[in-house]
């Protein structure tokens, strides 16, 4: 440790390379791939000069001391001893350093020595900034010490990435931590099963053996990404009890040590338990949805070996069975990666007892998802749809229903009422999407009306959404546009008369969303409860009483869909928005965008409304604000300033449980004139 402070302090004096001569011994040191050989000497500037740095030497000295500290910075000090590295990689980031600064003296000492054994001998470090990349030219050699140095350098990465996240204090299933269990394979022996499981820890996800199951791989990343300290506890207990590791291609011994010792069935086996069943609500399930839940887990772990990367003669000139190799590893791969998806979907759906809610025929949501997932899909114009892919798009909606989203068709308010219904309602979402996607096309709503299947929309269109929101929203607007009309799917979507002339609207243009009275024609037999129709701010409603019906809705735990004047921009296809609201908070109304990931902000307030963008739940490809400021919430959640929000709001829905006669007379005649002309919601 004084070795790598000291290293740390010769940053902080300007120093020179001066190279011996061939009179002193030695070739003139160099700077290499490895760093500077030790030939190489380093001497204060100050004595250089003949006297002291800090001697007066008239009103430049100072700058000239900073320039030299700049300069030595810049090259750096290379440092070669293993406790100077692991010093300066502790102390070059602030989080490591954090972290460590909590560790008890004793830990710290497990932890430099652990640390040290994965410095290679002959590593170098430069401490001066480097660009990223492993500092090997494209194409260049690397010799065995170089990979035995950079295997090194890997699994030190894995001890902090420990660190960083404060799990070397995790403790495993014996009530051991993960440092504690790091300790015990340093103090084996066994290196080479040391660096695998710390190079493991630092690429999460992606531990396959060849030889071995995909079910093991599975359960061995689950291990690394969850529960550490149980891995390396796992791997402590069979290096302790002398098991053997199977031979393999992979030169990762930890891999080649678990799946020997491991088989698939126990994997499987194991895996589930760990995710499911030792969870506190598997225990509410009834007895028939646990078996359910067992066979569709199961069902998302391959079978037979993980995806391997194919290997090659010549990488620029593959031949067919090479090529053909790619492809199934590409599909291999696209099928693990679902496979885990859906995994966490179970779980997390577990997690938030939503297993057991109930549809409107007393279904459960587990029941109806073990539907969608056996039961025969549509077939329509030589398109079918893929029951597989159906299903485990389903299972992500109910899940996360900030994954669902309008893509580029106007169907705003459809996707709306979707994400009402996948979010308050998961096990009647369900059922209402087996029942649409069967052979027939056809399930009966809460009231015992027909919903079904929009003609043409089993083939896939280039809207980007999932086929299961594709499938919902076509036939939501079908049913919502009335008997005269037929909604075509086609470019951003219309709705067409028998002749098959697009209805326009009220300002001479194809219509393709839907008027508030279409909206509770398709809303209310849907949801539990009915849309009761309100005038917004535009249209002469109270700002007061408004803000005060929503908050009482919402505390009630009812739904509010609202419709809001979106563009600005005239001569544009429309105007008009709708959009959940979450809650009234503070300065900010806080909503739902069915635009989902797409929702990024806007500051242009001559365009569409100002809104900030709230941080995502999950990754987006937008980009996520990092503002700590700004909430997070479900993909397309947004805010905006209560005086935006009411400048733009020209209606909004209550979805009460049990409106009055009166408000369902008043709402059957739709009374607010000019409606029909004024908001036609699609953007």
């Amino acid at each position: 440790m004084d070795a790598a402070r000291t290293g740390t302090r010769n940053l902080e004096t300007p120093t020179v390379v001066r190279p011996r001569t061939r009179n002193e011994g030695g070739a003139a040191g160099q700077a290499t791939a490895g760093g500077d050989r030790a030939a190489a000497q380093t001497l204060p500037v100050g004595q250089l000069r003949g006297r002291e740095p800090a001697a007066a030497a008239g009103p430049h000295q100072v700058a000239l001391q900073e320039q030299g500290g700049a300069a030595q910075r810049a090259r750096g000090t290379i440092l070669r001893d293993p406790a100077a590295i692991v010093q300066h990689e502790i102390d070059s980031n602030p989080r490591f350093r954090e972290q460590y600064a909590r560790l008890t003296p004793a830990q710290q000492a497990v932890f430099q020595r652990v640390a040290r054994s994965q410095v290679a001998e002959g590593t170098t470090l430069n401490t001066a900034p480097t660009q990223p990349g492993l500092g090997f030219a494209p194409g260049q050699q690397v010799s065995p010490e170089q990979q035995r140095q950079l295997r090194g350098t890997v699994a030190r990465n894995g001890l902090y990435a420990l660190l960083r996240e404060g799990k070397l204090g995790e403790s495993d299933s014996r009530g051991g931590s993960a440092l504690n269990n790091l300790d015990r394979l340093q103090r084996s022996g066994r290196n080479g099963v040391l660096e695998g499981a710390l190079a493991n820890l630092a690429m999460p996800g992606a531990a396959n053996n060849p030889q071995s199951s995909a079910a093991v791989s599975e359960f061995q990343n689950h291990l690394i990404e969850k529960k550490p300290a149980e891995y390396l506890n796992r791997l402590a207990t069979l290096v302790e009890q002398g098991r053997p590791a199977v031979e393999s291609k992979d030169s990762n011994e930890a891999n080649r040590l678990l799946a020997g010792n491991l088989n698939e069935a126990d994997a499987r086996r194991q895996l589930f338990h760990s995710e499911i069943a030792s969870q506190p609500g598997y225990a509410s399930l009834g007895r028939e949805d646990r078996v359910r839940l067992q066979r569709a887990y199961d069902a998302t772990i391959p079978s037979g070996p993980p995806p391997v990367w194919p290997e090659y003669k010549d990488f620029r000139n593959p031949t067919a069975a090479e090529q053909e190799a790619q492809r199934n590893f590409s599909l291999q791969l696209q099928e693990q990666t679902a496979g885990r998806q859906s995994r966490a979907d179970l779980t997390r759906l577990l997690r938030d007892d939503r297993l057991n809610h109930r549809d409107s025929q007393g279904q459960t949501l587990m029941a109806n998802l073990d539907t969608l997932r056996t039961q025969r899909y549509a077939t329509e114009g030589g398109h079918s749809l893929n029951g597989q892919t159906y299903y485990r798009e389903v299972l992500h909606q109910v899940a996360s229903p900030g994954s669902i989203h309008q893509g580029d068709r106007g169907t705003c308010t459809v996707t709306s009422i979707e994400y009402l219904q996948a979010t308050r309602e998961p096990a009647e979402y369900a059922r209402i999407m087996s029942g649409l996607a069967g052979p027939e096309g056809r399930v009966a709503m809460r009231d015992g009306q027909i919903l079904t299947r929009d003609a043409g929309i089993v083939a896939p269109d280039s809207s980007g959404r999932s086929s299961a929101s594709r499938v919902y929203q076509a036939s939501l607007m079908e049913f919502a546009n009335g008997t005269g009309l037929d909604y075509s799917n086609e470019g951003q979507g219309r709705h067409l008369n028998a002749r098959g002339v697009a209805q326009l609207d009220g300002d001479g243009k194809p219509r393709g969303g839907l008027y508030a009275d279409e909206i509770r024609r398709i809303a209310n037999p849907l949801l539990e409860g009915a849309f009761v129709t309100h005038n917004g701010t535009m249209h002469g409603g109270n700002r007061e009483a408004i803000t005060r019906q929503i908050q009482e809705a919402i505390g009630d735990g009812q739904a509010v869909q609202v419709g809001m004047r979106w563009s600005r921009t005239p001569g544009e296809r429309d105007s008009y928005h709708a959009l959940t609201v979450d809650r009234i908070e503070g300065d900010y109304v806080y909503l739902r965008n069915p635009w989902g990931f797409g929702e990024s902000g806007n500051s242009d307030g001559s365009r569409s409304p100002v809104r900030q963008a709230l941080r995502s739940e999950t990754p987006s490809v937008f980009g996520d604000n990092s503002d700590p400021g700004i909430p997070r919430g479900p993909a397309g959640s947004l805010r905006m300033k209560r005086d935006e929000f009411f400048a733009n709001l020209s209606e909004y829905h209550v979805l009460q449980e049990d409106p009055s006669l009166l408000e369902k007379a008043w709402q059957a005649i739709n009374p607010i004139p000019g409606w029909r002309r004024i908001a036609n919601f699609i953007f």
